[in-house]
């Protein structure tokens, strides 16, 4: 979804996004570096769990990368693509359309009346 914010609003969005992403990153890689070592002094079943939390958290990262890299590749396509303008509004004549929609009927009853009424009236004045 695009919306319609400027550009430096877009730019500090992502560098956030981006920052949150990569500490993100960071905090997995330390806890798999951290696991990864404990469970190279543990021993049985220990050792296991050690080892099964080292590769959670490096699975982790890595969607945490992927992540990353779609944020970043998604800002820079809408970056390099072509600045789009508004398009102007094509021109219509509101008049001619309602014209065109309003389809009275040939011997409209009330219209008849009126007609009647006006040239009653307008003999009327003439009379006085």
């Amino acid at each position: 979804m695009e919306m319609n914010r400027p550009r430096r609003a877009r730019t500090i969005s992502f560098a956030f996004t981006a920052v949150m992403l990569l500490a993100a990153v960071g905090c997995m890689l330390a806890m798999f570096i951290l696991t990864a070592r404990r469970a190279a002094m543990e021993k049985g079943v220990q050792r296991a769990y050690f080892w099964r939390l080292a590769w959670v958290s490096a699975a982790v990262m890595g969607l945490f990368l992927v992540l990353l890299a779609w944020v970043v590749v998604r800002h820079l396509r809408q970056r390099l693509a072509p600045a789009r303008g508004p398009t102007p509004t094509p021109y219509v004549d509101a008049w001619a359309e309602s014209g065109r929609r309003m389809e009275l009927e040939e011997e409209d009853e009330v219209l008849l009346e009126e007609e009647e009424n006006e040239e009653d009236e307008d003999e009327d004045e003439g009379r006085a």
